[in-house]
């Protein structure tokens, strides 16, 4: 069986235990996917938004710890541990993959909140192994999309690929007063928006990868890259034009989006 992939838009850490639409967005989709998969699915990779590294590195160690990557949040955050365990195997097997580019195992990092935040409502018994694969802050987009080709493999031996991150994310321009709060964004976010649906939509990866060319909106949406890269991972291991739906699409606080979408789930 060929799993399917997931990217989350993520937005706050408050959505990790917080009664929102998303949060129960994702408290809806963990059941749907041990409804329909059960025990196929025995291992998570996750290429989070949050793990940026000089070259990339693979989480290797069995028990990785819960990383609180984030401040001024209420204390709640703080006593949040997801205790599921590593695979040293996979990471292993995700280097050979990869080669010739180098990829560290890496045995400090753990699981950083955008992974976690997402996981423990996909999979609250924290039963499943996860990986955590970096983003290498080197890479252009189309080097990211064309490591990400490269794991499409494990999607047929039971690896679930869930990328975290967020199609539009300029905190310094967020509405701090509404900044969970579903509604218009700023004019560029709106056009930034409306530009990448079309462009998931239509399958243009020529456009979607293209950074060095993206138009005012789009680098509006992303003064630092690393948000949007998680999702050229989970287009990287899409099969032609494999099934997509699109969920959670809106943009919050007026600068970030919430979209969300799913391959290869019909």
């Amino acid at each position: 069986m060929t799993l399917p992939a997931l990217f989350i838009g993520h937005g706050s850490p408050l959505n990790a235990v917080e009664d929102t639409a998303y949060r129960n967005s994702w408290l809806d989709l963990g059941e749907e996917l041990r409804d329909i998969y059960d025990d196929e699915i025995e291992n998570i990779l996750c290429i989070s938004s949050n793990w940026i590294t000089d070259g990339t590195a693979v989480t290797a160690m069995d028990e990785p710890p819960t990383i609180r990557d984030f401040s001024g949040f209420p204390p709640v955050l703080d006593n949040i541990s997801y205790p599921a365990p590593g695979n040293p195997e996979l990471a292993a097997q995700i280097q050979q993959l990869l080669a010739p580019e180098p990829v560290t195992a890496d045995l400090s990092w753990g699981l950083d909140h955008a992974a976690w935040m997402v996981l423990r409502n996909l999979f609250p018994d924290a039963d499943i192994p996860v990986v955590q694969l970096s983003l290498n802050r080197n890479f252009n987009a189309r080097q990211h999309y064309e490591m990400a080709q490269k794991l499409a493999v494990l999607r047929k031996q039971g690896v679930l690929i869930v990328g975290s991150g967020n199609i539009i994310h300029n905190l310094g321009l967020l509405d701090l007063r509404h900044a969970n709060t579903p509604g218009p964004g700023h004019t560029w976010a709106e056009l930034a928006h409306q530009l990448t649906l079309k462009w998931l939509k239509n399958n243009n990866l020529n456009s979607l990868l293209d950074d060095g060319h993206y138009p005012q909106p789009i680098r509006m949406s992303m003064p630092s890259p690393e948000h949007f890269w998680p999702l050229l991972y989970v287009l990287g291991v899409r099969k032609g034009k494999e099934y997509m739906e699109i969920f959670n699409d809106e943009i919050v606080g007026k600068s970030v989006s919430m979209t969300s979408l799913i391959i290869g789930m019909d």
